[in-house]
């Protein structure tokens, strides 16, 4: 917007008939004896500036003759005369020491001024004035201030000006508007005014085009030649005086940008004046025009129109520029309704830029009168905006308003319709473990669950897709599912429900699902070695394992806090992990309130505590006696520097509220020194330092609230000049509050499995009296809550005394990989020994089949080594023992061990064949050559003893034809994998 008139005052020249015109140089003479109007000298106007040179003793004065409209007092004057050849006359002088003004006259000291003009000291002055061929002209010379005494020096000359053949409308040269901008070369030097009042300034010489509108909007691209203050106007073709060639102004704009104008009518003629933006002429005024039309948008687009209103539901929203910069002096109301019969519209800016002064208004509905969404400007774009679900029409009213200067590029959004979302809501059906009287569901690790849920819709469920959420960030799809809970633990499951148009329930059922944790099982016989008929007494020790889940509430997200005067400000965190009825019961149930935060001014703030059922607490009261204390480091220049326009964040300090801080009407500091905001200076300030502070009222004022639920800290700014911002703040509760989450199984039965040998039982004690010599093994077996058993085995050894016929040094029983269960044994000595077997039983009590023969070594004193393998184990826990047998038949059972097997969980690794005697060929989980080991029965890597090659088809070939015959185990990382090498 202009600001200031570069030279004096702006008169309009208007042109005159045949009349003697003198100029008058104030303050100047020293051309002829005398500084009246006798004697006048004669100037020469030539077809360029031929200057003169004068020099003008301080003895002339004024004589009260006449006054110039650019000076209005009289100052001593000197008079010059010149006979007009042209239309257009130009007078340039320069003079030195002191200001020069240059006036026009009909006749010397009298007559009607045609022009005038001034310049700074030192400086020239430029007057062009409308002029009558042979007629004579007066040029006045004085002073700017003051009557001198000092001689001045200068030049004058005086150009013939011919108009451009453009110098008025009836004359317009024609532009084309196009695609492009095709540029024409144009002046203003010599033209003359055509006395129409201009919109911005004050128009001068001025000379005219014209174009036909290819378009709606039409953009005016000029650009000057050297630094001369240009404005340019648009007219309708059609109109009132001064010619029928222009009608009424569409606009004008002096800043040498893109000049937009719409609302224009395509094929209808306009006229464009360009013109010098101050009185008296100017020496030299070229610059180039051409007219283009707007970038095309993309199809669909709706370009903001004056008024009225349309229906959409896709494509985008421009300004009234379209990709082209909104026009000066908008005022435009426009509303976009949805195509989609009970939609509500929503636009997505992906742009937005306008003038700090212009503005766009959003409403609720389609008039002004409706609700406001928001008023924007300059960059600060309305984002994602929608017609709320109270609006009826589901319309949105848009209101634009430009002023008369700077224009922008505006916005451009994407428009889509969103259809209301129908009420749904999830609904428990059943589980096929019923949830117990506390509403829980409690289950065995490794079994499946089964849930059914169904949904209640507002309208229609047709199309609605169902998706459980099993609360350990699995989801299955499906109303009716069976999943499997890898670990223990305690869950919500929700089911979540979609319909076609992605709205979704907003219930929770929050079912919870406990799967059970194993209890610690002890065991013991004593004595664990006895000769038959003796007795040995069993007992048993169980502890159940808790299942704890530390409850921590959420942290905030950054809150905002302008300005204000009694303002108050709000963020929240919802808790939802305790148990339904757990209320805060004592003041220390709240272990502390934390904030990060920055304000320039804690003094006018207060701050609460609000729980979920409205109960509050104050943190801080106001007024609080902080004064101007900082919070943190926030962006200020000086104590309460009233920035509170500026809202760019500072940096924030750790400040907690705790039962037993530090008093916060004393906590502050003083002598803090600050960074200027607007750097790089510094200021300073009291402030408070970071820690923990007690709360100005009691967190006994919450005995009573919910713990689950949203809590609120609100903050009210009581006085103005101040802003901050609070950027995360979290609640914490005291840590002996379990949360609904946390469980421990209860013992429901437990104790030994009835045995034949088995007397005396109680809960947790027996006593066995065997009778066979061997090492029989005992069962003791716990049942929680859950409905989930668990066993112990507790062997025995029946050893009589008499010499056995092999030593047995240890016997194991490993599985391998969910895929097999490796048997390994060993000897010291053996004695007539025959041959071993390995049988397999499901309780290690009866049921007992053989899984494996393998010969002994008859007599030896020396260690043997000895291996086998179930390659066909049994899914669940499997008891295996080892039984030898002498080459007379006889048997003895000795060790027993445990092992459990995952069949669902088996590894889908081939090893082919098993048993090899050199080639073996392993496919599907491949391990890397780089890292896996062989191992031997004794735990020894044999890998360097073996070759092996990848295949084609990514399998690995091992040749193991150089290890000796036995049982080894392939493994790569916590991965096992057993090998026979015969």
């Amino acid at each position: 917007m202009r600001k200031n008139y570069k030279n004096g005052s702006k008169s309009l020249i208007k042109a005159f008939g045949q009349l003697t015109v003198f100029i008058a140089l104030f303050g100047f003479n020293g051309w002829s004896q005398s500084d009246g109007c006798t004697g006048v000298p004669s100037l020469t106007v030539g077809a360029s500036c031929s200057t003169t040179n004068f020099s003008l003793p301080g003895s002339f004065s004024n004589g009260g003759l006449v006054v110039s409209s650019c000076n209005v007092t009289d100052r001593d004057d000197g008079w010059y005369s010149f006979t007009a050849t042209s239309p257009m006359t130009q007078i340039t002088a320069t003079a030195t020491l002191e200001s020069l003004v240059v006036a026009v006259w009909t006749s010397c000291a009298g007559g009607s001024q045609v022009g005038c003009g001034n310049a700074s000291s030192g400086g020239s002055v430029t007057v062009t004035v409308p002029t009558t061929s042979g007629t004579t002209y007066y040029i006045q010379l004085h002073r700017q201030s003051g009557n001198g005494t000092a001689s001045m020096n200068g030049t004058i000359c005086l150009t013939a000006l011919t108009p451009p053949a453009n110098d008025n409308c009836n004359t317009a040269t024609t532009l084309t508007q196009s695609s492009s901008c095709v540029t024409t070369n144009g002046t203003v030097a010599g033209a003359t005014n055509s006395g129409i009042a201009s919109c911005t300034g004050t128009a001068d010489d001025d000379v005219w085009y014209s174009f036909t509108a290819t378009n709606t909007t039409a953009i005016i691209t000029r650009t000057t030649t050297g630094s001369w203050d240009s404005g340019i106007e648009i007219f309708a073709s059609t109109g009132a005086a001064p010619g029928s060639c222009i009608g009424a102004s569409l606009g004008c704009q002096d800043a040498e940008s893109n000049f937009t104008v719409n609302g224009l009518t395509v094929g209808m003629h306009y006229y464009v004046r360009v013109y010098y933006w101050y009185t008296g002429g100017i020496a030299s005024g070229d610059f180039t025009i051409c007219i283009t039309e707007p970038p095309a948008l993309p199809s669909g687009s709706i370009v903001m129109p004056a008024s009225g209103s349309t229906t959409a539901c896709s494509g985008n929203f421009y300004d009234s520029g379209g990709l082209a910069d909104y026009a000066n002096s908008e005022s435009r109301v426009f509303t976009i309704c949805p195509s989609t019969a009970g939609a509500k519209l929503k636009l997505v800016f992906s742009a937005f830029q306008t003038e700090g002064v212009d503005y766009l208004e959003v409403f609720d509905g389609n008039s002004v009168a409706a609700p406001s969404l928001g008023t924007f400007s300059g960059s600060t774009s309305p984002g994602t905006i929608q017609a709320t679900p109270s609006n009826a029409s589901g319309c949105l009213t848009f209101r634009f308003t430009s002023d008369g200067s700077v224009v922008y590029p505006g916005w451009v959004a994407a428009i889509s319709c969103v259809i209301p979302c129908q009420s749904i809501t999830s609904n428990w059906v059943s589980s096929n473990e019923a949830p117990m009287g506390d509403g829980v569901i409690r289950i065995c690790q490794g079994q499946s669950i089964n849930l059914v849920g169904s949904g209640t819709f507002g309208t229609s469920g047709t199309g609605a897709t169902y998706s459980w959420s099993m609360g350990n960030g699995v989801s299955v799809s499906g109303a009716n599912i069976n999943y499997t809970y890898p670990a223990v633990g305690s869950y919500l499951a929700n089911l979540t429900i979609t319909d076609p148009n992605g709205c979704t329930n907003t219930n929770y059922i929050n079912r919870n699902i406990q799967v059970s944790t194993t209890p610690t099982i002890a065991t013991s016989a004593t004595p664990a070695t006895l000769c038959t008929n003796q007795t040995s007494a069993l007992s048993a020790n169980v502890t159940m394992t808790p299942y704890t889940v530390n409850c921590t509430p959420p942290v905030s997200g950054t809150t905002f806090l302008p300005d204000g005067s009694g303002a108050s400000y709000s963020t929240s965190i919802t808790t939802n992990c305790y148990s339904p009825s757990a209320t805060v019961t004592t003041a220390t149930d709240i272990t502390n309130i934390c904030l990060n935060m920055e304000h320039s001014y804690s003094g006018d703030l207060s701050m609460q505590i609000i729980c979920p059922n409205g109960q509050s607490v104050s943190l801080i009261t106001y007024p609080s006696g902080t004064g101007s204390a900082n919070l943190g480091t926030p962006w200020a220049t000086s104590t309460v520097d009233g920035s509170s326009t500026t809202t760019t964040p500072g940096v924030g300090a750790n400040y907690c509220f705790a039962t037993g801080g530090t008093a916060w009407a004393t906590g502050y500091a003083s002598g803090g020194t600050f960074v200027s905001g607007n750097g790089p200076g510094t200021y300073t300030d009291t402030y408070m330092p970071a820690g923990t502070y007690a709360p100005m009222q009691s967190f006994a004022g919450l005995v009573g609230c919910p713990l689950n639920g949203s809590w609120t800290i609100q903050v009210t700014d009581n006085l103005a000049s101040d802003n901050g911002y609070i950027f995360n703040w979290d609640i914490n509760f005291n840590a002996a509050l379990l949360s609904a989450s946390s469980f421990t199984p209860t013992i429901v039965s437990q104790g030994w499995v009835a045995a034949p040998t088995l007397s005396s039982t109680g809960s947790t004690t027996a006593n066995v009296t065997p009778t066979n010599q061997g090492t029989p093994c005992f069962t003791y077996s716990v049942t929680d809550n859950f409905g989930c058993t668990y066993t112990q085995p507790q062997c025995i050894t029946v050893n009589c005394g008499t010499s056995l016929p092999i030593g047995l040094v240890s016997f194991e029983a490993t599985a391998v990989n969910n895929h097999s269960v490796r048997l390994n044994w060993e000897t010291s000595s053996e004695q007539n020994n025959d041959y071993f077997v390995v049988e397999r039983s499901l309780n290690g009590e009866d049921g007992w089949k053989q899984v494996a023969v393998v010969d002994g070594a008859g007599n030896s004193e020396t260690p043997k080594y000895y291996a086998d393998a179930d390659d066909m184990p049994l899914s669940g826990v499997s008891y295996y023992r080892l039984k030898q047998v002498d080459f007379n038949g006889q048997e003895r059972v000795h060790e027993m061990e445990s092992v459990y097997i995952d069949v669902a969980g088996m590894s889908d690794l081939v090893i082919f064949p098993n048993p090899a005697t050199d080639l073996v060929t392993l496919k599907g989980d491949i391990v890397s050559l780089s890292t896996f080991k062989l191992l031997n029965s004794v735990g020894q890597d044999v890998r360097m003893n073996v070759t092996s090659y990848k295949q084609g088809d990514g399998s690995l070939v091992l040749d193991i034809s150089p290890l000796r015959a036995g049982v080894y185990m392939i493994k790569n990382g916590s991965r096992v994998y057993s090998l026979v090498k015969q």
